[in-house]
């Protein structure tokens, strides 16, 4: 295996590595209560063998919080395998019902193993489906411990048991790493990828919430001046840093139930909560200067990039669309007028 390709990438660095944690306690719980047993049993070679597992699966949890985690998983799964055949076929045989613990193996497997690496999640369920039939099938190894059968009986209800466990225990993770999916892919829809603060969508979404309230709402729209000339000076890299720089100083202005979204490019509407026109447009002037007098400082250049904003004001009606148009007019009217100020529509 080469190791270099069990270094964690950037997008893979979480995956399975929780659900890895857990089924290495859940190994050493269910080690150290069989343990238990066949030493009070004085099976001594069944005992020995667990505590050469147990050490070696607190030795790979140890590990688990380093970056090879696919060598980790796969070891887990592998010395699982193994252990539950020895007792199953060469100890205690098949009647005791150890090798059903594979069944709980393999969902365990999808969970573990990224789905972009198919060929060790069909390689692992590959091996835990032959195990479970050669273990259930096999008629030529003679168990080394012969067992009662109520012994044989009351060790097939505690796996049985905790096999159901264990197969809830990681189908609810399972479903649980669907429902933090779809919530990402939630939140990506809705964020802007560069600013990190709202997009369009949510931006419109959380405007029609409030259309219908009483009381009086307001918006901004905003455009930094001359950006182009910023991208044409200071070159992309340099127009990236202003958008979150100036994103960051528009969020830090926002209030409690106000919001702030990037609609596109270098423009950006705030929603004002309870805030009358009058109002919004002393906190759209308070913003245009703080971004006058706070240009952007970045390890790019040795000098700050200086940029201005023009803003537009308008109260939010139920008729959005007519509301953010207004905006909008009275923004273009800032421009029009020399930039770097506030217009509002009343």
């Amino acid at each position: 295996m080469n190791i270099k390709t069990d270094v964690l990438t950037a997008d893979e660095a979480d995956y399975g590595i929780q659900a890895s944690r857990i089924f290495a306690l859940v190994l050493l719980c269910i080690n150290i209560v069989f343990i238990s047993y066949f030493y009070y049993r004085d099976y001594h070679l069944i005992v020995l063998m667990d505590a050469i597992f147990m050490v070696i699966f607190i030795a790979l949890y140890g590990l688990s919080y380093t970056v090879y985690a696919l060598l980790i998983k796969e070891s887990l799964m592998v010395l699982s395998l193994l252990q539950i055949m020895l007792l199953s076929v060469v100890f205690i045989g098949s009647d005791s019902g150890m090798h059903l613990y594979t069944i709980g193996m393999i969902p365990a497997t999808y969970i573990f193993v990224s789905r972009r690496q198919i060929w060790p999640r069909i390689r692992m369920a590959t091996l835990c489906t032959l195990g479970l039939v050669f273990a259930e099938t096999q008629t030529i190894v003679e168990p080394v411990y012969i067992m009662s059968q109520h012994e044989l009986m009351a060790i097939k209800v505690i796996v049985i048991a905790s096999v159901c466990a264990i197969v809830f225990s990681f189908f609810l993770l399972f479903f649980n790493y669907i429902q933090a999916n779809n919530i990402q892919l939630k939140k990506l829809s809705e964020i802007d990828e560069l600013t990190k603060i709202a997009n369009r969508r949510l931006f419109l979404q959380h405007l029609k919430t409030h259309t219908k309230e009483s009381i009086t709402h307001s918006v901004l729209l905003i455009d930094i001046d001359h950006f182009k000339h910023i991208n044409d000076q200071y070159g992309h890299a340099g127009g990236d840093e202003v958008l979150k720089h100036v994103s960051g100083l528009m969020r830090s202005f926002c209030q409690q139930n106000d919001i702030v979204a990037r609609l596109g490019g270098e423009e950006f509407a705030i929603f004002l909560f309870n805030t009358t026109l009058v109002q919004a447009t002393v906190r759209a002037e308070n913003l245009c200067k703080t971004i006058e007098g706070s240009p952007t400082d970045t390890i790019l250049f040795s000098q700050p990039i200086p940029c201005t904003v023009s803003i537009g004001v308008n109260v939010l009606t139920e008729d959005i669309k007519t509301s953010l148009g207004n905006a909008d007019k009275a923004m273009y009217s800032a421009k029009v007028n020399g930039r770097n100020q506030v217009v509002s529509i009343k």
